[in-house]
């Protein structure tokens, strides 16, 4: 699977305490009593009433600028994620219940509290991308679910960091439910990010949702249809430079790889032969591999020589179905021609006792 490209985290694993909220909703994040900051009273948060901030533009810009203060800080991604959650919570993001009576100040609350959900659900998509990474599935999944829950809010009009936002939040949606084996949830997930990035006007390393598309619906057994993706992710990256970017150059034989394969399960029967375009997915591999520059080899580089390695054996077993076919069919015209010449008449007297040919055709 190839690795997403996010922001570097140093995480720590005892930052959030995932389990079920008070409420009982599942996907929250919530802070050990260790953890909790003192609110604006003196009292703890997430208790009683002290927790309430007030729904206002000073509350709101403070809440931003204590997040952003505790992003700089070492491993305080998950904390910046409670302070946004919890601001968020306490107050509506209508504005209309603002103090301000101006309508000025309706309209800067209102702004201030998108880009609070803003900051919030890119921080969660960041963690919970981190946790994929590190097999943390419950600690993404809580993550995912806060992100979806406060896009739900977004007002206005959607241009492409929110549109990247709601892409993020579907492609590791789609991730978990391939951890936990919902392969039909996980083609939802990714086809939701497809469109999504339609919608995009410059989108970043665009192939990735293709290829990842293409190989669940490999495992899914939907051939005609991963094929179709995959050489889309294939004609994507060859309008690319690839040749001095390695993690490029393994993408295009990654969707190769992954197109090869779906044309080549397509019909898998003896004698059904291979299709033209599977047995052309090698030499488009090898001649990206082999023109690229030849310096130190690079894990990269070994990966890519392994699905090259992988690609040959499918390609040697599609060209023995193809010899397998022009054998028999370089036979056949012999066999029709001698089963003519040996036909018995029924009625032929010579032809008692002889073995009667014609049920061979």
């Amino acid at each position: 699977r190839l690795p997403r490209v996010t922001p570097g985290m140093n995480l720590t694993a005892s930052v959030l305490d995932i389990t079920a909220s008070p409420s009982g909703k599942p996907g929250e994040l919530n802070l050990t009593r260790d953890q909790r900051r003192p609110s604006r009273s003196g009292t703890e948060d997430g208790g009683g009433s002290g927790a309430q901030l007030v729904p206002d533009v000073d509350s709101a810009r403070t809440a931003l600028v204590d997040a952003k203060k505790l992003m700089k800080k070492q491993g305080q991604e998950a904390l910046a994620v409670d302070l946004l959650v919890r601001y968020l919570e306490s107050c509506g993001i209508s504005g209309a219940s603002g103090e301000g009576s101006q309508e000025g100040d309706a309209a800067d609350l209102v702004a201030l509290q998108q880009d609070v959900i803003a900051l919030c659900c890119w921080l969660c998509n960041s963690l919970a991308t981190q946790y994929l990474r590190k097999s943390k599935v419950a600690r993404a999944f809580a993550c995912t679910r806060t992100c979806e829950k406060w896009l739900k809010f977004r007002r206005g009009r959607c241009d492409d960091d929110w549109l990247r936002l709601r892409f993020d939040c579907a492609f590791n949606a789609a991730e978990l439910a391939k951890a936990s084996d919902d392969l039909p949830q996980a083609v939802k997930k990714l086809w939701l990010c497809a469109r999504l990035q339609s919608s995009m006007r410059k989108p970043a390393n665009p192939e990735i949702v293709h290829i990842s598309l293409s190989e669940t619906l490999l495992q899914c057994e939907s051939f005609a249809e991963a094929a179709q993706i995959a050489h889309n992710a294939v004609e994507i990256l060859k309008c690319q430079q690839i040749d001095k970017d390695e993690r490029k150059r393994y993408a295009l034989l990654f969707a190769l790889t992954l197109e090869q394969a779906s044309l080549s399960s397509l019909d898998s029967s003896p004698g059904s032969g291979a299709p033209e375009r599977a047995m052309a997915c090698l030499a488009e591999a090898e001649m990206a591999f082999f023109r690229a520059p030849c310096d130190e080899p690079t894990p990269v580089d070994e990966a890519a020589r392994a699905l090259l390695e992988q690609m040959r054996r499918l390609h040697c077993q599609l060209l023995d179905r193809l010899n397998g076919v022009a054998h028999k069919e370089s036979e056949a015209p012999d066999d029709a021609s001698e089963l003519e010449g040996d036909a018995y008449v029924a009625d032929d007297p010579d032809s008692v006792g002889e073995p009667v040919r014609l049920l061979a055709l």
